[in-house]
């Protein structure tokens, strides 16, 4: 992410010791390697989602990767569709570290190949459930250590130590693999380091599919940091984290509609109307005045060009959404960076604007579980505030209430959103409510809400509304809560100070 760890002692609090613990440090060391892993990947995709050709943007890409993860070879392969996913044949690009040989392709081949690569019948088996797994989307490792036999013989047969492949799937479908090598060391790859490089192998996937339709598609930055998320619960990281993991749902969201648009594209009609032309090439004419489908074929393809450009903006939409979600995250960060003081970064904020900007990042999950939303804003004049640390707790707070609701599945819900200016003795304030009418809270755990590490919830860890009631307090505001017991739902409000933006009366 970014963040000098050794400059953030202020969230340890003004007694936090001078030197960190073995294991935090050991930690710090691979959030750190995480977080490079992150930029160079997010890095990667770029290059690749916008490159004329896919294939000429990959040896930069791999060669970036490759020093990271710190591998051998990586291999982007091909599977024709006549192979499955168990015979492999077109090598798409080979990448390897210097005096690395290139050596063959390691996911089979067509009938003759594949006798030379499974000698026996175990190993074909073993060939084949890998197949399986590919086919069904599934990344694949291996090493001589830890492998079956059968799998160990075989990467042995290989020149190999260990390896990791990952499908690569066009239009949700089979099309290759990308393949990480180890020739002399073992790699004990991570959860999130899969995660991560699955994301890179679905980019590549995307790209290509953009290249063959001539659809000009961005794939999403999607997510970034999904492997952020689980890097740990030292407590020096735990807010950045936190609040970075609100904001990934609208992120992976973003994704996923893009993925759809690509899956479901137009732009096949287009194949199939230049098919049908380049069929009466010789007679074009002719077929166009005089055949009832030739007929027909200046009229659909007007309609598919209105069709490709509401396409386009629809995705074109949804990628200014993401990149608005990637950067808070990077705001997050950027906030935390500077923090080595308690200097806010304030902006004019419309804080309908921020209301409308945290139910948008919240309204996927708010849709699957059938939440209604009810929004009573105020005229609120344009305020100066800290528009991440406000938007942190926004997202914190819906999020919080759509637990809430989970507990109670017998009855539809609804979420309040309350924005107003009230007075107060010591001047205006701004007020903003989040109701819900979930499970509620205990009268004997109200006093301990924003507690750190205190949760009610199972695999809740008690970060966010700490986190909360911080920000609340380096904006000189406060955050409350109050509930009238278990069942009955619970309101939590933040209130600030009214700063009205320059020119503001």
């Amino acid at each position: 992410m970014g963040m000098g760890f050794k400059d953030a002692s202020f969230l340890l609090g003004d007694e936090a010791p001078q030197q960190t613990p073995p294991e935090v440090d050991a930690y710090l060391v691979e959030l750190n390697r995480r977080d490079e892993l992150l930029k160079v990947v997010s890095n990667s995709i770029a290059a690749v989602s916008t490159a004329d050709s896919v294939r000429e943007s990959l040896p930069h890409a791999m060669q970036q990767i490759a020093q990271v993860v710190k591998i051998d070879r990586m291999v982007v392969v091909e599977t024709p569709s006549r192979a499955g996913a168990g015979g492999l044949q077109k090598s798409y690009y080979v990448w390897c570290a210097p005096g690395v040989a290139e050596q063959k392709v390691i996911e089979g081949g067509h009938n003759d190949q594949r006798k030379t690569f499974s000698k026996n019948q175990a190993e074909a088996e073993a060939s084949e459930q890998w197949g399986c797994s590919l086919r069904q989307g599934h990344p694949i490792f291996g090493s001589q250590r830890t492998s079956s036999p059968a799998i160990a013989r075989m990467i042995a047969r290989l020149d190999l130590v260990s390896v990791l492949i990952i499908p690569i799937l066009i239009s949700g479908k089979h099309w290759g693999v990308i393949s990480f090598h180890d020739c002399q060391n073992e790699h004990d790859w991570t959860t999130d380091e899969i995660s991560t490089l699955k994301l890179f192998a679905n980019v590549i996937g995307v790209a290509i599919t953009r290249e063959n339709s001539m659809v000009e598609l961005l794939q999403a930055q999607s997510e970034l940091v999904t492997a952020a998320r689980q890097a740990g619960m030292a407590e020096i990281a735990n807010n950045v984290l936190h609040n970075v993991g609100n904001v990934l749902n609208s992120v992976n969201v973003s994704a996923g509609l893009i993925g759809d648009k690509v899956r479901e594209s137009k732009a096949q009609g287009l194949a199939k109307a230049v098919q049908l032309m380049n069929e009466h090439a010789t007679d074009l004419g002719d077929f166009l005045t005089c055949d009832d489908k030739g007929k027909m074929l200046p009229g659909y393809l007007n309609k598919l060009v209105a069709a490709l450009a509401v396409e386009k903006r629809s995705i074109t939409e949804e990628l200014e959404s993401l990149t608005k979600s990637i950067d808070h995250i990077k705001e997050i960060v950027a906030a935390q960076q500077s923090h080595s003081g308690a200097t806010s970064i304030v902006e004019s904020v419309q804080v309908k604007d921020l209301l409308e900007d945290a139910l948008r990042m919240s309204a996927a999950s708010m849709a699957r579980h059938q939440i209604t939303v009810i929004k009573e804003f105020a005229d609120v004049p344009l305020l100066r505030l800290d528009k991440q640390l406000v938007l942190q707790i926004l997202l914190n707070l819906i999020g919080n209430a759509q637990h809430a609701m989970e507990g109670v599945p017998d009855r539809s819900h609804q979420i309040t959103l309350r924005l107003e200016i009230t007075e107060s003795a010591d001047g205006p304030r701004l007020r903003i409510r989040v109701e819900d009418d979930g499970d509620g809270i205990a009268p004997e755990n109200l006093a301990r809400l924003f507690t750190h590490g205190f949760t009610t919830r199972k695999n809740g860890h008690g970060f966010g509304l700490h986190s909360c009631a911080l920000a609340a307090k380096e904006m000189r505001g406060t955050m409350t809560a109050h509930s009238e017991g278990p069942g009955k739902g619970a309101t939590f409000t933040l209130e600030l100070p009214v700063n009205l933006a320059q020119g503001i009366q």
